[in-house]
């Protein structure tokens, strides 16, 4: 290779990494692995990589620390945490430490087809065992909350496809989970399911979430950042490459 080729990409590669190190590194709190949106073993899924980007945009980096969700409202008060992902008004109360909404999921309650459960509102959950996520009676509203106080049996587990394999051995009436991630879940067991097994019950409306910052700077620049890459092609192809909606 001729010396000024090597010279060349020795000079990209120094500002590359000096690039790199420049931004400011974020400690962001992440519930576990709940794909599509966050694959934990190979730090990617829909929302980790759009928050990458978003953050790359405001010259910050994010190191994503990965808890139980139920523990995650407790950890931005924590030392050293400087983010949260997948945050709302009921988990973080004090709003000015919120961005605007950057991603929605759509629960829904799951049940057996062959149980022919009645299922229509959220009310109906209270004549059933219930296997939600964690901080599902906080994030659902009151109605869900009542339902799942009034339910003979109401578990929440932290891992969401522990949710499918108790649906699946008859170990529970009904889970209650967002739509993508049980999607993604199921194809596990296409070999021995069928969705024709699988009765969805859309009683709730969408969860928006929004992205809380311990430093309140950072809010309004995650906006700006959120309201320019939303309205990129890059941003559809995100989208798509995670088979979710536009």
């Amino acid at each position: 290779m001729p010396l000024f080729i090597k010279r060349i990409i020795s000079y990209l590669f120094v500002i590359i990494s000096t690039s790199a190190q420049a931004a400011e590194k974020l400690d962001v709190i992440v519930g576990l692995s709940k794909p599509p949106y966050v694959l934990e073993d190979q730090q990617k899924g829909y929302e980790l990589e759009l928050v990458r980007t978003l953050l790359a945009k405001m010259d910050k980096r994010p190191n994503y620390i990965f808890v139980p969700f139920g523990r995650s409202e407790k950890m931005l008060k924590s030392e050293g945490i400087d983010a949260l992902l997948t945050a709302n008004p009921v988990i973080i109360t004090d709003r000015a430490l919120l961005s605007d909404v950057y991603i929605t999921y759509q629960n829904v309650a799951i049940s057996l087809a062959s149980r022919n459960l009645c299922i229509e509102t959220v009310e109906d959950l209270a004549n059933y065992s219930i296997t939600a996520f964690q901080n599902a009676h906080k994030i659902l509203g009151e109605t869900f909350a009542k339902s799942a106080n009034e339910s003979s049996m109401y578990t929440q587990v932290a891992r969401q496809k522990v949710q499918v394999e108790m649906l699946l051995k008859g170990r529970t009436d009904t889970i209650v989970l967002d739509i993508n991630i049980f999607n993604f879940f199921f194809k596990d067991y296409l070999d021995k399911h069928s969705p024709d097994q699988i009765k969805v019950h859309y009683i709730f409306p969408p969860s928006p979430y929004r992205m809380a910052f311990k430093n309140k700077a950072f809010v309004s620049q995650f906006n700006q950042s959120y309201a320019e890459y939303s309205k990129t092609n890059a941003y559809l192809a995100l989208k798509k490459k995670y088979g979710l909606p536009n």
